[in-house]
C-alpha cells in the first residue's frame, strides 16, 4: 500500500468513512480504492445542486465538488470492484448516472443537445451527471479524440455558458451546465496509451487525480456491514445537499488553505510531464476538502477538512511513481534528478547534449518530448535566440526550482 494513501484520522459522522467501513470489509481491493470511491459517490450527488468558492466570494466564484478519479493499477488489483459498489449506491439514490462503459464519441451523443431541443436535465439533480467506468480504456479507446478530451474538460470545470461542437454526421451538438464526475479504472499500460507525451502538461491529464493501489493479502473473513444503514446515511446525506445550495470556508480553514496556496503556486512538479496537474492542485486540494466536509454534513469547510484533503493528495503524489513509471511513455521519473547530476549549473549546451544525456534515462522517442516538457516546467532554460545564434542552446539555472 503506498504510504499515506489514506488521510489519517477517523471521522465517524462522515459518508465515506462509513462506505468504507461497510464496503470495504466485503471486498479484495487496496483501502485507496475504496476511500476514493466514495468521494466519488459524494462527489455525484453533490453535482451542481450545491457550490463553494475559492477566493473571491460572488455570484461568478462558484467551485463544484466533481473530480475525476483514475484508479491506476496492475490486472486483478481490485479497482472494478471499488468502483461498482459506489456506482450501485449512486444509482440507488436515484441520480443521473451513464452507462458502465462508454466511448468519446458516444459520450456526446449521450450528453449533447439537439439545436432547439430542450434541456434533459434530471428536475432533481439539473446539470449533474457521473460515470462509473470499469475501464478508463473504453472512454480512451483507440486515442481518444482532443475534441472529446475538450469535451471532459469543459464538463469538469462546470462552465455555465454553452459548448457548441458541430460534426457531419450528427449535426450541432450543445453542452450546457454539466458538471461532470467521473471515477475509472485503468491499467498503466492504457493510461500511457491515452495520451500523447505532451498532452500531460494541458487540458484533461491535469485534472485527473491518478490513485495508485496494490492488490490487498488474502483475509480469511469478508463480512459486508449493513447496506440498509448506509443507504440510510445516503439519503440524509442528499437532503442536506437540497438544503443548501452553498457552504462556506471557515473563518480557520480559508486562512490557511490560502497561505498553502501562496506557498505551493510554483510548486515542483511530481513528474517532469505533470506540470499542469501540479498548477491545478490548488484546485484539486479544495475540491476534496469541500466534499469531505459535504460527507460530514458540516455547513462550513472546516480545517480539518483542509488537512484531510491536503494528506489524501499527498498520498496520491506518493503514488504517482508507480502510476507513471509501469506506463510506457513515463518511464523517465528519474530524468530530472539525473540530468541535475550530470550538468553544471549556468553552463549553456547544444540541444544535442542533453538529448544525449537524456537517451540514458529514456527511450529515444521520448527524447524531444522530455526536453521540451522540463523546458516548459522552467527545470531546464533556453538561451535567448539571438545568442544562440538559430540553434537551441540550453542550461541548468543556477537556482533550480527545488
Amino acid at each position: 500500500m503506498t504510504k499515506n494513501a489514506i488521510p489519517a484520522g477517523s471521522q465517524s459522522s462522515s459518508f465515506i468513512d462509513l462506505f468504507a467501513r461497510t464496503v470495504g470489509s466485503a471486498i479484495i481491493s487496496p483501502p485507496e480504492y475504496v476511500w476514493w470511491s466514495g468521494v466519488c459517490a459524494v462527489s455525484a450527488l453533490m453535482g451542481r445542486l450545491i457550490h463553494t468558492h475559492t477566493f473571491v466570494r460572488g455570484p461568478h466564484d462558484h467551485l463544484y465538488g466533481n473530480v475525476f478519479v483514475i484508479m491506476v493499477g496492475r490486472p486483478g488489483a481490485g479497482k472494478t470492484k471499488a468502483i461498482s459498489e459506489a456506482r450501485a449506491v449512486v444509482r440507488q439514490c436515484g441520480a443521473r448516472v451513464g452507462p458502465d462503459d462508454i466511448t468519446g464519441e458516444k459520450l456526446y451523443d449521450f450528453l449533447g443537445l439537439k439545436e432547439g431541443q430542450p434541456p434533459q436535465d434530471c428536475e432533481a439533480a439539473p446539470g449533474t451527471f457521473s460515470l462509473f467506468l470499469d475501464e478508463f480504456d473504453s472512454l480512451m479507446h483507440g486515442g481518444m479524440s482532443r475534441a472529446a478530451k475538450n469535451q471532459l474538460s469543459h464538463c469538469y470545470d462546470g462552465r455555465s455558458g454553452h459548448m457548441v461542437r458541430s460534426t457531419y454526421a450528427h449535426g450541432d451538438q450543445r453542452l450546457s451546465g454539466l458538471c461532470l464526475t467521473m471515477a475509472a479504472g485503468c491499467t498503466p499500460a492504457h493510461l500511457a496509451s491515452s495520451f500523447e507525451p505532451m498532452e500531460w502538461q494541458e487540458g484533461l491529464p491535469s485534472r485527473l487525480i491518478m490513485v495508485w493501489g496494490e492488490k490487498p493479502p488474502f483475509r480469511t473473513e469478508y463480512q459486508r456491514g449493513s447496506m440498509e444503514v448506509l443507504m440510510r446515511a445516503a439519503e440524509q446525506l442528499q437532503a442536506f445537499i437540497a438544503l443548501h445550495t452553498s457552504i462556506e470556508w471557515s473563518r480557520e480553514a480559508l486562512p490557511v488553505y490560502t497561505e498553502w496556496c501562496s506557498q505551493n503556486w510554483e510548486a515542483k512538479s511530481p513528474h517532469p510531464l505533470l506540470t499542469g496537474y501540479t498548477a491545478r492542485r490548488h484546485l484539486h486540494l479544495a475540491k476534496l476538502a469541500f466534499i469531505l466536509a459535504v460527507a460530514r454534513q458540516s455547513e462550513q469547510i472546516e480545517l480539518e477538512d483542509f488537512h484531510r484533503a491536503r494528506a489524501a493528495l499527498e498520498g496520491v503524489d506518493a503514488g504517482l511513481p508507480n502510476a507513471l513509471a509501469l506506463s510506457g511513455g513515463n518511464s523517465f521519473s528519474d530524468v530530472e534528478d539525473y540530468l541535475k547530476e550530470t550538468l553544471v549549473p549556468g553552463e549553456v549546451v547544444e540541444e544535442s547534449v542533453i538529448l544525449r544525456i537524456i537517451y540514458r534515462r529514456a527511450e529515444f522517442e521520448h527524447g524531444t518530448p522530455i526536453l521540451n516538457a522540463l523546458l516548459a516546467a522552467q527545470i531546464l532554460k533556453e538561451e535567448p535566440p539571438f545568442k544562440a545564434q538559430g540553434r537551441r542552446r540550453i542550461y541548468l539555472p543556477e537556482k533550480s526550482n527545488d
